[in-house]
């Protein structure tokens, strides 16, 4: 069994914790890195202080990892703080790291693992690492656990680039970035986490200072789904990312998404995975609450607390990314399916529709417009994804706040409900096999649903 290494007063940097204020170390990055590289496959103990790099600390061997209490700051606004790749049972456990100065239009991660199984992420505190893609980035790490960490102001500014994607043609200037992104991952436990953005809030002021929406460059034709984001010359879609985001469900599967804080997320959970279980999180002040895409397959969505939702508390459909198995052709494989099906949506509670930051923007008199609402269910956007079938929706609670009388400039009113529709299916779901029962929808705007409710 290999123990845990020291780093002080005992490891390499001996000499520097000791000339260092006691309990209080100050370590050069290269001092640390040194120490890891000295230690293969053993835990290193980080005693309270500050650890200063400027190029990303690697962990390269089975078995390593950093734990204790230190705190890292990575001076280099374009370089990681972690990386893992390659190399299973990884243990980072209490750390804190974060960047001297955040900048936005920067993608360096706080945590970045590539192909490293049973890696454990627990009690790490992560804060100020505004980067475009995420603050934690793990990659084909199967059995991964992240548990009990917190990150804090993890959303930035940048641009969000689909012109090489040719169903969209466009880039756009965009508030971006995940607090945790898994992809392509088998077995991930995402367990009490707490993700806050506390300063980049989708407010007018913050659209108009930032130009979000701003269309920058664009092909002569735009894609086939580039009207769900755009309108008349704007990209009305600016506020992107997700608190946790889960995604590549052709692979990724059998995920635990268990008693997580989401607080300011522009997506609180964007969840795209078969065989998961998304419950007892608590959700406050989104653009949309939990929302599974994509070919996401035996899903479980319960005792969630969403509130203060923007545009959807929760939102279903195949997505783009859907498809029907395929038999081999010359020239290419057979192709599995992966199809959005088998669903069931239970007793989560979503209150407070229409009360968040986003409400001046998303909400408009628009008859066509089915936002808010407090469930979609959608169909895939592209004739060649799967039709969606076999959801239960069963034992939720749509709450209007409003009818409770609210203090409206310090006198109690009963305004209106800021949402049409408690539920809203796509018209093609008439066939589908969908039962819905034993939930309290109060009505939006235009109803409680589009379509008759039969259990």
């Amino acid at each position: 069994m290999n123990r845990p290494a020291l780093l002080a007063p005992f490891g390499i940097a001996a000499v520097l914790a000791a000339a260092a204020p006691a309990g209080w170390a100050a370590i050069p990055g290269h001092q640390l890195q040194a120490a890891i590289d000295a230690n293969p496959g053993r835990a290193l103990h980080l005693p309270a202080g500050e650890y200063r790099i400027s190029q990303p600390l690697v962990l390269r061997t089975p078995g390593g990892g950093l734990f204790g209490e230190g705190v890292i700051i990575q001076q280099n606004d374009d370089a990681d703080i972690l990386q893992v790749r390659g190399v299973n049972h990884v243990r980072i456990e209490g750390i804190t790291l974060l960047r001297e100065q955040p900048k936005f239009f920067k993608s360096a991660r706080a945590i970045v693992a590539e192909g490293s199984h049973h890696l454990v992420l627990r009690n790490v505190t992560i804060r100020g690492n505004r980067a475009s893609p995420s603050t934690v980035d793990l990659t084909g790490c199967n059995y991964a656990t992240i548990e009990g960490c917190s990150i804090l102001d993890y959303k930035t500014i940048t641009i969000d680039d689909r012109m090489t994607n040719d169903l969209y043609r466009y880039a756009f200037r965009a508030i971006d970035g995940h607090g945790i992104r898994i992809r392509h991952c088998v077995g991930t436990r995402l367990i009490r986490n707490r993700i806050i953005e506390t300063e980049l809030r989708p407010t007018e002021a913050t659209m108009k200072q930032h130009e979000l929406g701003k269309i920058v460059n664009q092909a002569a034709e735009l894609g086939p789904l580039a009207s769900y984001g755009v309108k008349d010359g704007f990209a009305f879609i600016w506020h992107q990312g997700a608190g946790i985001g889960v995604s590549g469900p052709d692979v990724t599967a059998h995920t635990l998404i268990d008693g997580n804080y989401l607080e300011n997320a522009a997506q609180a959970l964007d969840v795209h995975s078969d065989f998961m279980v998304v419950t007892n999180n608590q959700i406050t002040n989104c653009y949309t609450g939990i929302k599974v895409f994509h070919g996401s397959r035996g899903v479980v969505v319960s005792n969630n607390i969403i509130h203060r939702p923007g545009k959807y508390g929760i939102m279903l459909r195949p997505g783009s990314e859907s498809w029907e198995a395929a038999a081999a052709t010359t020239g290419k494989p057979a192709q599995e399916e992966n199809v959005q099906r088998g669903i069931i949506i239970a007793n989560n509670v979503i209150t407070d529709m229409g009360y968040d930051d986003e409400h001046w923007r998303l909400w408009n008199d628009d008859p066509t417009e089915t936002s808010p609402v407090g469930i979609k269910v959608g169909t895939g956007p592209l004739a060649t994804n799967p039709r969606f079938r076999d959801l239960i929706i069963e034992g939720n609670l749509i709450h209007d706040h409003g009818q409770d009388g609210i203090l409206i400039a310090g006198q109690p009113t009963v305004p209106p409900p800021r949402y049409k529709w408690a539920i809203w299916f796509d018209d093609e779901w008439r066939a589908e096999n969908v039962k819905v029962s034993q939930n309290i929808f109060h009505p939006g705007e235009k109803g409680v649903s589009n379509l008759p409710l039969q259990p």
